[in-house]
């Protein structure tokens, strides 16, 4: 599975697009996707459940940023794609950057939002 994020241009929530393709043999029913970061424990929409080898779907969610965010600099996580086979085989797969990775999926966030003059000072100690 393909994870990819996009941080909207107020900068106050990241829409991560992810598509999965079954690069297997087997129709896989049930497909899902998890994902810590959208509603913890809910499944996000996909175009289809069902896929035939070699066939791919997409959906889409949105993340709303939260202060720890900013303050690390960046958003990275990994969801999860799962799929039944016809024998009943549960299947899955960690979203990576490409189809062939399981490298996790970040997305940098600004520490000063667009429209926000960010101050910057030095403190000095006087002796």
């Amino acid at each position: 599975m393909v994870k990819t994020g996009v941080l909207s241009a107020d900068t106050n929530t990241i829409t991560y697009t992810f598509t999965v393709t079954n690069t297997g043999p087997l129709t896989l029913s049930n497909v899902k996707v998890t994902d810590p970061k959208i509603v913890p424990g809910s499944n996000i929409t996909l175009a289809t459940t069902t896929l035939l080898s070699g066939q791919s779907t997409t959906g889409t969610a949105t993340y709303n940023l939260v202060p720890a965010d900013r303050k690390l600099g960046y958003v990275e996580n990994q969801a999860t794609a799962t799929g039944v086979s016809p024998t009943g085989t549960e299947v899955t797969d960690l979203s990576g950057t490409t189809i062939d990775n399981n490298t996790k999926t970040i997305v940098l966030i600004p520490k000063c939002p667009p429209g926000v003059k960010c101050l910057t000072a030095t403190v000095t100690k006087n002796k």
